[in-house]
């Protein structure tokens, strides 16, 4: 049976830079994608070869973040059979209303299908990350431990929202 190279991409911790609100904390969504494809938010346990069982429960979509605070989330993401993936983070906070978008609703009725990429308008602002790691072929039996940090810097485009999201890129062979 021929092995087929998979990639997994873990999200880690999100570190609130500036949560653009000026007299509270910012209620934010956050999506996750890799190669321009949502991430989604369903409970997964995966058997990474060499690695063991890792049971993934997304702990998030919605948080309420203020500036200099760090979260821990688990959030993972799978592709296979590229030599590089791509991945993308966008997050968005609402000043008034959390469901002012349908799409972005905060019982998951509704997703963006690509990152929403970085602006403002009178009611929210938001920003979109993006990075692009290498997935070298591992060897054997082992995996392979990318590390990544994606900086969404709204301030570049004149948006008062940034944050950092760092996670690691695993590499092995299935089958």
């Amino acid at each position: 049976m021929a092995r087929k190279k998979v990639i997994y991409v873990q999200f880690q911790q999100i570190r609130m830079l500036d949560d653009s609100d000026d007299l509270s904390d910012g209620e934010f969504k956050f999506f996750f994608f890799v190669n321009d494809k949502l991430v989604p938010g369903q409970p997964v346990t995966i058997d990474i070869p060499f690695l063991g069982k890792k049971t993934v429960t997304p702990t998030h979509i919605f948080k309420t973040m203020g500036t200099g605070q760090t979260r821990s989330i688990d959030w993972m993401g799978y592709t296979e059979r590229v030599n590089e993936v791509k991945i993308s983070v966008s997050g968005i906070d609402d000043d008034d209303d959390p469901d002012f978008i349908p799409t972005l609703d905060t019982q998951g009725k509704g997703v963006p299908k690509k990152p929403f990429g970085t602006g403002e308008n009178s009611v929210a602002e938001w920003a979109t990350g993006t990075t692009t790691v290498g997935t070298p072929d591992p060897p054997t039996d082992k995996a392979v431990l990318t590390p990544f940090e994606i900086d969404a810097n709204g301030h570049k485009k004149g948006v008062d929202l940034r944050f950092k999201v760092k996670g690691q890129v695993v590499v092995t062979f299935a089958g």
